[in-house]
């Protein structure tokens, strides 16, 4: 069983985890401006499609904290390239929404960092993933561990 900090485990003192896309996402000198001046880390990641985009965002040292969409970059082998990427630069990874599905990608990388818990597929799923003390536990079921609510699948289907 694995499990992951969430927004609600925060450890500094003003409760300040990182400064999230403070200016555009291809302003990449000014984003390494940010991240050399201020104390509090820059993230930043979530509106990149390509491998090539979070490439030259890591080479100029613009984000102290990568975040990751996994819709946006194409699933999980495309996810996992990006975060051995982020890790051949010592930086941590996080998961932009889609928590049921980022538990298990950022406790498959050793620079997972933290799950962004918007559970919207919460209506559809039989399930969503425990979250228990600020950690969101990973479920031990084969695969990704979810199971579609079939009912609730068809209230919400499109004709």
């Amino acid at each position: 069983m694995s499990s992951l900090l969430t927004e609600g485990d925060l450890t500094h003192e003003a409760h300040v985890v990182w400064l999230e896309d403070p200016v555009h996402h291809q302003n990449l000198a000014a984003l390494a401006q940010l991240s050399r001046t201020l104390e509090v880390p820059i993230a930043g990641g979530e509106h990149l499609y390509q491998l090539s985009a979070f490439r030259d965002l890591l080479q100029a040292r613009g984000v102290d904290i990568a975040i990751m969409d996994l819709a946006r970059v194409g699933g999980i082998t495309p996810w996992r390239k990006i975060a051995a990427l982020a890790q051949a630069h010592n930086i941590p990874v996080c998961g932009h929404v889609v928590p049921e599905v980022h538990v298990h990608l950022l406790a498959a990388v050793p620079n997972g960092h933290m799950v962004e818990y918007m559970p919207r597929s919460r209506a559809i799923l039989q399930a969503m993933p425990e979250l228990k003390d600020g950690h969101l536990i990973a479920p031990d079921a084969p695969g990704l561990g979810l199971t579609l609510d079939e009912a609730a699948v068809q209230r919400y289907r499109v004709a």
